[in-house]
């Protein structure tokens, strides 16, 4: 397999890296004595590329669990006393719970038919950069005559490029 001109590199939170070359996308992820992890995909052979970030709402409903924790000693009569800190510091850590939802959780995901690359960038902005540079088409399509578009017919256009 040809190595092909590195176009890319991807920086991951498991200080691995995605690389993307001429030909092909790779990943290598070393675990130490845990293993190795080594995928390659053909740039002819992605099926789908997933870029994504989300919220975690998990974060918001325990931090608004625990502030209605706090608000137990004004509601209900407790049978024993608590000390004056214990109140403002459960709804601190309920506000505290809450701020974590601000944290973003990334997604990178590149498909191809037998094998996918995933994992978590570092910069979101500089994966989106990577995925377009990787979705972008190597060459247009060859032109037929008076710069028309051949289109494929009958069995050429359900051919597919791969068999198994």
């Amino acid at each position: 397999m040809t190595q092909g001109v590195e176009l890319a590199r991807l920086a991951m939170t498991d200080r691995s890296d995605i690389v993307l070359t001429s030909h092909h996308v790779s990943r290598r992820k070393d675990s130490g004595w845990r293993g190795e992890d080594n995928v390659i995909i053909p740039r002819e052979a992605i099926t789908s590329v997933s870029l994504e970030w989300h919220r975690n709402v998990g974060f918001i409903v325990a931090g608004a669990i625990v502030l209605l924790i706090s608000l137990v000693p004004q509601v209900f009569t407790l049978p024993f006393e608590l000390p004056l800190f214990v109140q403002p510091t459960v709804a601190a850590v309920g506000v505290a719970i809450m701020l974590l939802s601000l944290i973003k959780s990334k997604s990178l995901q590149i498909a191809g038919p037998t094998a996918a690359i995933e994992g978590e960038p570092d910069d979101y902005e500089e994966a989106e950069q990577f995925c377009d540079l990787l979705t972008r088409t190597k060459e247009p399509p060859p032109a037929g005559k008076n710069n028309d578009i051949e289109v494929a017919s009958g069995d050429e256009a359900i051919d597919s490029k791969w068999h198994l």
